[in-house]
């Protein structure tokens, strides 16, 4: 589910003059976030998305949820490499 949302962000973004979009994977397989960052920064990326899903034990549960990493963040410098 979460690569097919990836081809499709990825099928709209070539759409839009500016941008260039790669994917860190082309299956279904784990790839670290190390590893994803790493393969960003080789690619000089400007802007690095990451899509989950996440689970849930009770299935009323709707929505989403979004997360950005705040650049005062510790994480964010470990990020950018």
């Amino acid at each position: 589910m979460v690569l097919g949302i990836a081809r499709e962000l990825k099928k709209l973004l070539q759409k839009e003059p500016g941008f260039t979009p790669q994917l860190t994977r082309d299956g279904d397989y784990y790839i670290s976030l190390r590893s994803r960052t790493s393969r960003a920064r080789k690619n000089n990326a400007d802007m690095f998305v990451s899509i989950h899903a996440d689970g849930f034990k009770d299935k009323r549960a709707k929505g989403a949820s979004v997360w950005v990493l705040s650049p005062r963040e510790p994480a964010a410098k470990w990020v950018a490499g």
